[in-house]
């Protein structure tokens, strides 16, 4: 397969902080050998807060501190910059806008 229409979404990027390291954050984006060289990928954490209670902020600005954070201890892991634009929910926002404009234009 040629995975031309597929996009590996790993949410929850924020449960692996710790388990990252400057030795292992690459290989990790890569899958550890385990997903196909043409697989569009991505890495993201989502918005949350204690369930039954009231988001403490709007979920938009919930969202860009979520990317921040994910950026941040990423490059705090000396991720490549061959492998930021994979991280982050505002790079995956604007790959879909990209290939969304793509096929429908």
């Amino acid at each position: 397969p040629k995975f031309g229409r597929t996009s590996l979404i790993r949410n929850k990027l924020d449960k692996f902080y710790n388990d990252l390291t400057s030795e292992n954050a690459g290989r990790w984006v890569e899958g550890f050998g385990d997903l196909p060289d043409g697989l569009v990928r991505f890495a993201l954490t989502l918005p949350h807060w204690k369930e039954g209670t009231v988001p403490p902020k709007p979920f938009r600005e919930l969202l860009e501190d979520v990317n921040a954070e994910d950026m941040r201890q990423m490059q705090m892991r000396g991720l490549s910059s061959k492998y930021q634009q994979s991280i982050g929910f505002k790079e995956f926002a604007g790959f879909m806008e990209k290939k969304i404009e793509r096929m429908f234009v």
